[in-house]
């Protein structure tokens, strides 16, 4: 978490597929969420923390022809993946940099000459599912504002972690769930981000423009109950490693999760997943 170049949940192949099943799981809420910024054709979007690329064509497809997406990626595995899908969808107005929105060179100016790697101004710069990986959210709220344009907008999709649970009450599963959120926070993520997020824009030059929570629910086989379960099974073990879970309470859950495939009272509700956005003020 503390590395540069690394992410909490890493960056083998199981996790990029669960990326990609996560993003088919939230896909209608990201996309009625981009439509609400009314992206206009021609813009300067860009993307912090943009992971395997799966919002790349999104957005390229809002800015158009006469407009830029740049994407920043600090994990080499990500970055490669992004730079591929952009490849294989021939994204011509996209450019994926690698990096650490913390630590690269930006530049308020578009002069490029400056030396920046990331150079100009911004009507736009989305994060989704990032912000809730950094501690010091506010330091990086400041930098990101120098780098919109004028009555630009910042655009984050994460977490209020509250909400997931499975009825009936699945306490081993419960167990693994708050093993998880000890271990997010001692790694110095914020799991509840999109509950401060509002305050910690007015500190940084924002005015929070609007909120937009979602929650899921379904039954076992559902894709938001597959999602949640292909996180615990593959994660599980994680924890169990770094001492936040005993390998008995994970197995305790994993024996759960079996028991409830063919039960029909089985309801399983998702994290709230929230979309906030915040306005550079002049």
């Amino acid at each position: 978490m503390n590395n540069a170049h690394d992410y909490l949940l890493g960056a083998a192949p199981d996790e990029l597929e669960r990326l990609r099943f996560q993003d088919e799981v939230w896909e209608d809420e990201t996309e009625a969420f981009l439509d609400r910024l009314e992206i206009a054709p021609g813009a300067r979007v860009l993307e912090i923390g943009c992971g395997i690329g799966l919002s790349l064509p999104r957005l390229a497809r809002r800015v158009g022809p006469a407009g830029e997406v740049v994407a920043i990626e600090r994990n080499a595995v990500y970055a490669r993946a992004s730079r591929a899908l952009v490849e294989q969808q021939r994204l011509a107005n996209v450019r994926v940099v690698d990096g650490d929105i913390h630590t690269i060179a930006l530049s308020s100016s578009n002069d490029p000459n400056r030396g920046a790697v990331v150079p100009g101004k911004f009507d736009l710069i989305f994060a989704r599912w990032v912000l809730s990986f950094y501690a010091e959210v506010e330091t990086l709220l400041v930098r990101l504002r120098t780098l919109l344009a004028s009555g630009g907008a910042l655009a984050v999709i994460d977490y209020n972690h509250d909400g997931v649970r499975i009825f009936p009450s699945a306490p081993a599963f419960d167990r693994v769930i708050e093993a998880f959120r000890s271990w997010y926070h001692n790694a110095g993520g914020d799991l509840w981000v999109a509950g401060t997020l509002a305050g910690a824009l007015h500190k940084s030059g924002f005015h929070c423009e609007g909120v937009y929570p979602h929650q899921k629910a379904g039954a076992p086989g559902s894709p938001v109950y597959r999602w949640v379960e292909q996180f615990v099974r593959g994660h599980g073990p994680s924890l169990v490693a770094e001492g936040e879970l005993s390998r008995e309470d994970y197995q305790r859950c994993i024996d759960e999760l079996d028991g409830q495939k063919l039960d029909p009272a089985v309801m399983l509700f998702s994290p709230i997943v929230v979309g906030v956005i915040g306005r550079a003020i002049p």
